[in-house]
């Protein structure tokens, strides 16, 4: 073998080895990825079972609220939280709609911090979508307004969902004043808020409270601790005692009162929030149940 031989299989012994180092290295690293992903779904389907045991947990009537069950720390690397919540502390806003009290939602709007304009364009976009004709309001759109927009278009039907609210036209201007929008709303709260739910955004926009009276109501409702939803917690479970606390209503207060409120509202659905975690890896359950548990409305996992 002459030199230019011996060379040539050098240099094929140096390609063959350093292939041979990359396949070791991707088989390793493949390795190690299935691992990781197998650890995840581990993880993963653990924290799952915790949250539908917080599911079971919030249909339970027997358990209250505030019962210790609900929030656990188990070990050092699970953990179990289950938030209950009456669905009336949130606006119907198929209801709103198509009992054309477009003046209140407006009103939430500005208690928002948007303006009367802004307000005004969001209310009647809303009134579009759900409207059965293509005439557009006179701050809304319809779709022939929006074609070429990455707005969605009016579907002329009832929300299915509050997250449909988001392709509304403009509505970038209510995730940046506020990001919790849809807390405020619901398509299975019925026409009735709960006293011991609503926001006092919602209590100014819908009971035509005051700013101060609202915020009584909330520190008052919250009992010693300043805390809601905690064993302290104070009912608002008459005209006479709400009145006490925000110190009167005036003839317009009561009414509206009458109209969008109830007191001890049973009426309403539950909504349970259950969210399970195993070393730092989440697994969240949304069910809306009427009767704690005697028929699920909604199912969501995430």
């Amino acid at each position: 073998m002459n030199n230019s031989q011996r060379g040539f299989a050098l240099i094929l012994v140096l390609w063959s080895t350093l292939i041979l180092s990359f396949c070791i290295l991707a088989a390793a690293w493949l390795a190690n990825v299935g691992i990781s992903h197998s650890r995840l779904s581990s993880r993963r389907f653990e924290a799952k079972q915790l949250a539908l045991t917080g599911i079971a947990y919030g249909c339970d009537p027997r358990i209250e609220i505030f019962d210790p069950l609900l929030t656990q720390q188990l070990g050092s690397r699970r953990q179990l939280n289950v938030i209950i919540r009456s669905e009336g502390g949130r606006v119907n806003i198929n209801h709103l709609l198509a009992c054309e009290d477009y003046t209140t939602l407006a009103d939430l709007f500005k208690q928002w911090g948007i303006n009367e304009q802004d307000a005004a364009a969001l209310t009647d976009c809303l009134k579009d979508w759900i409207d059965s004709d293509d005439l557009s309001s006179l701050h809304g759109a319809e779709r022939s307004d929006l074609e070429g927009t990455p707005f969605s278009m009016p579907e002329n039907r009832p929300f299915l969902t509050v997250a449909e609210m988001a392709g509304i036209k403009d509505w970038e201007l209510v995730e940046q004043l506020k990001p919790d929008w849809a807390d405020s709303f619901s398509i299975l709260s019925t026409q009735h808020l709960d006293f011991d739910e609503v926001s006092a955004e919602i209590l100014m926009a819908f009971g035509r409270l005051t700013q101060h009276q609202a915020e009584s109501l909330v520190t008052y409702r919250n009992g010693l601790d300043r805390k809601p939803k905690t064993q302290d917690d104070v009912k608002i479970e008459s005209t006479e005692q709400l009145e006490v606390v925000v110190g009167g209503l005036s003839g317009d207060q009561k009414q509206a009162i009458e109209q969008r409120f109830q007191f001890q509202n049973a009426d309403n659905p539950i909504r349970i929030v259950s969210t399970g975690m195993v070393a730092g890896t989440k697994y969240a359950i949304t069910a809306i149940v009427v009767g704690r548990g005697k028929e699920y409305l909604w199912w969501e996992e995430k």
